[in-house]
């Protein structure tokens, strides 16, 4: 099990253990890791740690003096062993523990970083206009809200889809070329993601003509 281990003004405070999807970090007692009052520059809800297909990833939400890996500054981040984070005095480093899994030949290589494409429903519908090409990638068709009709190529190994603050979920593409759909994040009293009309409870295969429910927006997977 991955594990962070706090510090702050470089003395040892506690080691945590990351168990759920999202991990939430910051000043005020409702994340799941809190830091210590005193440390003003550390905003209230300052970063989050997202766990998609066995891989952590770190991504700073707006705070006010920004989040540091190994001395740069990031946005998102695919920790690795060893990988120290930094917010006002405070340090988070990151660590697999001590449990070594055997790699999986099917497993998906992701990029070090994952840019999230947001279905919001205010999105100006030409930002997702399909390209004409000879050799068309899957595709995620609208089927309500505003801008239903129009479509999404999945051309990464990682989409993420939603709204942030509301509802994430994510698209990942193995090296076969299969894909497959998982929750990553819910907050509030909303409605779980659906997969033609029933929850998922882990990454989910997709097959052409499924359709996703999300964020209160309804898609169809299409694979030509």
């Amino acid at each position: 099990m991955s594990k962070l281990t706090l510090m702050l003004d470089g003395k040892y405070i506690r080691e945590y253990s990351i168990e759920d999807d999202v991990t939430t970090i910051g000043r005020r007692s409702s994340n799941t890791i809190s830091t210590d009052s005193s440390d003003l520059a550390v905003s209230g809800t300052h970063a989050r740690i997202v766990f998609i297909l066995d891989e952590h990833f770190i991504e700073d939400l707006e705070s006010t003096n920004g989040t540091y890996v190994n001395g740069k500054p990031i946005k998102k981040h695919n920790l690795r062993e060893g990988d120290v984070i930094a917010f006002g005095r405070h340090t988070l480093k990151y660590s697999h523990g001590d449990e070594q899994v055997a790699p999986d030949h099917h497993e998906e290589k992701l990029d070090d970083t994952y840019e999230p494409t947001v279905l919001d429903t205010q999105t100006n519908a030409t930002d997702l206009q399909i390209d004409t090409e000879e050799s068309i990638p899957p595709y995620l068709k609208i089927l309500s809200g505003p801008n239903s009709g129009q479509e999404l190529k999945i051309i990464k190994n990682l989409t993420t889809l939603g709204k942030p603050g509301q509802q994430i979920g994510a698209i990942s593409r193995r090296d076969n070329d299969e894909y497959f759909f998982l929750h990553v994040e819910t907050v509030g009293n909303i409605d779980k993601p659906l997969l033609n009309g029933a929850s998922i409870q882990e990454p989910a295969p997709l097959k052409p003509s499924d359709v996703i429910e999300l964020a209160g927006v309804k898609l169809e997977f299409i694979q030509p």
